[in-house]
């Protein structure tokens, strides 16, 4: 049966290492600054309101004597859902103690390293969960959908004969009519265009999309990056353009099994810094709340990491676990697009 092991790593250091390595390569990822992280208000639960409506009301006008008519208020529903179970451990197994022994000085190196790890693999993990719920307005894990209500209107696939790499197909009358129906029905215009390259490679051979270029006398056949986001500025007021797949890729490493960056599709969103689409909530552990695992953390909440010792057979596990959800609580502020 294994047991709380505190003597080769305290499970409070061993937090510190599985939140560090997961903090640092979440700042690198580029979702984490869409759906940003932060702690449940309720231990094991998250609510919100979903597509909060941004309506504006107008006071009336009224006879003198009058009474003045009471202002309408706002009754809508808030969701909620539970948060999920996310861990990973690593072994020290028999193997690498009879090679190396069972001292303190390897154990704890190999151990570090592991909860490092740990973290990294966490951090990659909720990234593709955000990615999921991004795009789609939907995650789902372990046959539970959690669906967070986009407007069908929002969700575009362009037919065979509409897409943008087929004859005579303005890419701009697209966007702008995009833009024009997420703010017709929510009253903000999405600036933010998030998408993959081979999206960005057909726009720079679309003819109908090189004309919007000023000032050329003759059109060139296929157009560079910077021409591209240029026209996507200029013509549809798009103030960010995030590159997924070119982001991931500049990180140095392969995306894990099972990482899926969507391609050939668009994501129109409103611009962070104004409107907040959601975000990464992280609740309660049990070993954050426990006396005997002595974590520094006031409220219990976040990612945890300790090490377990068994004696038959005698191994050590790194372990790090949370509890956590990605939550995109004004889907309907998003418009997907697959275009090719």
């Amino acid at each position: 049966m294994p047991t709380l092991e505190k003597n080769i790593i305290t499970p409070d250091a061993a937090t510190g290492l599985v939140q560090g390595s997961y903090a640092s390569v979440t700042e690198m990822l580029p979702l984490s600054a869409v759906l940003t992280d932060s702690n449940a208000d309720n231990p094991t639960s998250v609510s919100w309101t979903p597509n909060k409506r941004r309506d504006q009301r107008m006071a009336d006008f009224t006879a003198f004597g009058a009474n003045l008519p009471y202002t309408r208020q706002d009754t809508q529903q808030t969701a909620m859902a539970g948060l999920l179970k996310l861990g990973v451990r690593e072994m020290v197994g028999e193997r690498d103690i009879a090679v190396h022994g069972a001292t303190p000085e390897f154990l704890r190196n190999k151990l570090q390293a592991y909860l490092t790890q740990i973290g990294t693999e966490i951090a990659w993990r909720v990234e593709s969960a955000r990615l999921s719920t991004l795009f789609d307005a939907k995650f789902s894990v372990q046959n539970t959908v959690y669906d967070y209500g986009r407007d069908k209107a929002h969700e575009v696939s362009l037919a065979v004969a509409k897409k943008w790499d087929a004859t005579g197909v303005d890419p701009v009358a697209d966007i702008l009519g995009w833009q024009n129906l997420v703010r017709k029905n929510t009253g903000v215009k999405p600036t933010v265009f998030i998408t993959t390259s081979d999206v960005l490679d057909i726009l720079a051979e679309n003819p109908q999309f090189i004309a919007h270029i000023p000032n050329y006398v003759a059109k060139p056949s296929r157009i560079g990056r910077d021409d591209v986001e240029a026209i996507l500025r200029n013509m549809c007021a798009i103030d960010s353009i995030v590159v997924l797949d070119e982001m991931y890729s500049g990180l140095g490493v392969r995306l894990p099994e099972g990482f899926t960056v969507p391609e050939k599709t668009v994501l129109l969103a409103p611009n962070l810094a104004a409107y907040e689409l959601g975000r990464t909530v992280f609740g309660a552990t049990a070993a954050a709340q426990s006396a005997e695992y002595g974590i520094n953390n006031p409220n219990g909440v976040g990612l945890v990491g300790y090490v377990t010792a068994d004696s038959v057979p005698v191994t050590y596990d790194a372990v790090g676990e949370g509890t956590v959800l990605p939550v995109l609580e004004n889907a309907d502020l998003t418009l997907k697009a697959v275009v090719a």
